[in-house]
């Protein structure tokens, strides 16, 4: 397809928020990543280019369909609406030591 953008995203057309209803399962994010020059990228925004489905998913995820999809700290509880938001979280956060310090892992 030598077209970048997805036609279904085009203004007037209720952009992403017109195909929200399609998106089901985090593995639905797939019809917006492409394929090119031996990466993945996100066929809404061309923006975002990256080797691994996953990172281009969380783009798209985190960028276009913010909030649609809720990720839970299995240590704290604290929401996010985003997997990167979640990453980020247990990445800076102590959470995962104070609970393993007080037997909760």
């Amino acid at each position: 397809d030598s077209t970048v953008m997805d036609p279904n995203m085009s203004q007037g057309s209720g952009g992403v928020d017109g195909n929200k209803g399609l998106i089901k399962t985090w593995k639905d994010l797939d019809m917006y990543v492409g394929y090119f020059g031996g990466k993945q990228y996100c066929t809404i925004c061309a923006n975002f280019r990256h080797k691994g489905k996953s990172q281009v998913r969380c783009h798209i995820e985190g960028v276009h369909f913010k909030g649609l999809f809720t990720h839970s700290c299995k240590y704290c509880a604290e929401v996010f609406h985003s997997k990167i938001s979640l990453y980020n979280h247990m990445k800076k956060s102590e959470c995962k030591l104070n609970s393993s310090v007080v037997g909760l892992e």
